[in-house]
């Protein structure tokens, strides 16, 4: 579910400037072909008139209609397919997610209501269906209907016993409730069911972490196994680490975490908040310095490098970062007063 739309939109094109040297008149570029005259379209119009009763057609058209945008074409052809043949599950998804995702307001999109309706009526028919169940549960999330959710995904549980990727959906809903306990207990569900599920043992280290329960290292340790490029559970476990003041174990995530990529902001900036922490002045500053190289709209990482030159005695180095971060971020409350304690210093 949540696949987002495309839009592709067909621009002017301008003329083809011949060289200098070469007098022929300049020919136009060929224009690229209208929408409806996608050559993928245009073969599946085709085979529609020579097979008007097959129903996949209609679904494969809509999906490209509605990968150009236009929505109104993509609600016709889905409602075409489930009209000669309601029984395909997948069909009344897509056209879920249609009516959920798509922004045309014209056509009154997005349209939950619409959207919820289309996967109820299909329950009504089928209401062990598990593709439905969890798509419908995933659209009340979605919507912040998380009563509504839940009771799909226990229905879920209720047809299939073996299900934790319903178990996972359940910890999302109870998380987004604001019930931590329901989410812990909805999670460690799912992976025993499936102690290969990486996104509950993440939504374990990330919960646990925030209760500053340890039991959150060996949860991302299991992410990390199960995926060991993963910089999320690196970063996840490395800051668990800097937050109970463990700063040598969590500086070398960090640092193995930027050899692995050298644009992750976030491990830099935290590489340099650890050097900070340490006394590290000289290599916090090369890694504040390199954290706004990479991402020059990082407020907080031009406060930190403000904060290492007025350590180091470079006042008007520091007023210039906290200048550069107060223009990022206007509302930045510690720049605020760092500037003004230093304007009153002088």
């Amino acid at each position: 579910m949540l696949k987002r739309s495309l839009y592709v939109g067909i621009g002017v094109v301008l003329l083809l400037v011949l060289s200098a040297c070469n007098n022929a008149e300049p020919e136009p570029a060929e224009e690229p072909p209208k929408v409806n005259e996608q050559p993928e379209l245009q073969a599946l119009t085709q085979q529609i008139e020579q097979q008007p009763e097959n129903p996949e057609l209609y679904f494969n058209r809509g999906n490209i209609h509605a990968e150009l945008g236009d929505y109104q074409a993509a609600i016709a052809d889905f409602s075409q397919a489930i009209q000669l043949d309601s029984n395909r599950n997948y069909y009344h998804v897509r056209l879920s997610d249609l009516y959920l995702l798509s922004y045309a307001p014209k056509l009154n999109l997005p349209d939950s209501k619409r959207a919820i309706d289309i996967l109820s009526a299909y329950l009504a028919k089928f209401p062990d269906d598990q593709l439905v169940l969890h798509e419908l549960a995933e659209t009340f999330i979605y919507v912040e209907m998380y009563d509504q959710s839940l009771a799909r995904l226990k229905q879920a549980i209720d047809a299939k016993a073996y299900n934790p990727d319903a178990y996972f959906k359940i910890g999302i809903a109870y998380k987004y409730k604001g019930d931590t306990l329901g989410a812990i207990a909805s999670f460690r569900k799912a992976v025993e069911q499936d102690p290969e599920l990486y996104d509950a043992h993440m939504q374990l280290g990330l919960l646990m972490s925030a209760l500053g329960n340890e039991q959150a290292l060996a949860y991302f340790d299991n992410a990390i196994q199960i995926d060991p490029e993963s910089q999320e559970a690196l970063y996840g476990k490395a800051k668990f680490l800097q937050d109970l003041g463990r700063m040598d174990a969590a500086k070398r995530i960090y640092r193995g975490m930027v050899q692995q990529n050298t644009q992750n902001e976030q491990a830099l900036y935290n590489l340099g908040y650890v050097y900070l922490a340490q006394d590290s002045l000289d290599k916090a500053w090369r890694t504040f310095d390199a954290t706004v190289q990479v991402a020059p709209d990082y407020a907080a990482a031009y406060y930190a490098r403000g904060i290492v030159n007025e350590a180091k005695g470079d006042i008007s180095a520091a007023i210039a970062d906290f200048r550069t971060c107060l223009n990022i971020d206007p509302e930045y409350e510690a720049a605020q007063v760092a500037l003004t304690e230093l304007a009153e210093s002088e």
